[in-house]
């Protein structure tokens, strides 16, 4: 369930024009997604609060651009039902579990619908927790 909540909640955010995302492909594909390490050790920067299809309180986390030692900007987005007060306290809850994400592919795929090469990051059990997109849709 975690999965279709996050990718229609990220596509409803970046149709409705809460993201910039590119309408042109890139002619260099990024050479591999951020590392569960890498995304890890970076962190968050910003949640927003968010109710989904079953109204339990959640948090959309995104660290808005970082390169996670790559060549490549990515912004990174994952999703946490967690009843906390604020963003602040969001992010320590939500940054926690990043660490045990499994990247579902090493490679990059486009996608046509948002305009950017996305990454997935799953629990190992078929459910996609997080994504990084490239390039990044913040500056």
């Amino acid at each position: 369930m975690k999965t279709l909540v996050l990718g229609a909640l990220l596509s409803s955010i970046i149709s409705h024009g809460g993201v910039a995302h590119h309408t042109v492909k890139p002619t260099a594909t990024p050479a591999a997604c951020p590392t569960v390490d890498a995304v890890s050790a970076q962190g968050l920067n910003q949640a927003t609060s968010i109710y989904p299809l079953e109204l339990v309180p959640a948090w959309l986390g995104v660290e808005t651009s970082a390169s996670y030692n790559t060549k490549d900007n990515w912004t990174f987005f994952t999703i946490g039902a967690e009843n906390v007060q604020n963003g602040n306290d969001a992010i320590k809850v939500m940054e926690g579990p990043l660490s045990s994400l499994t990247l579902a592919s090493d490679q990059p795929e486009w996608d046509n619908g948002i305009g950017a090469y996305v990454c997935a990051y799953g629990d190992g059990q078929g459910n996609t927790l997080g994504v990084a997109y490239s390039p990044a849709f913040y500056s």
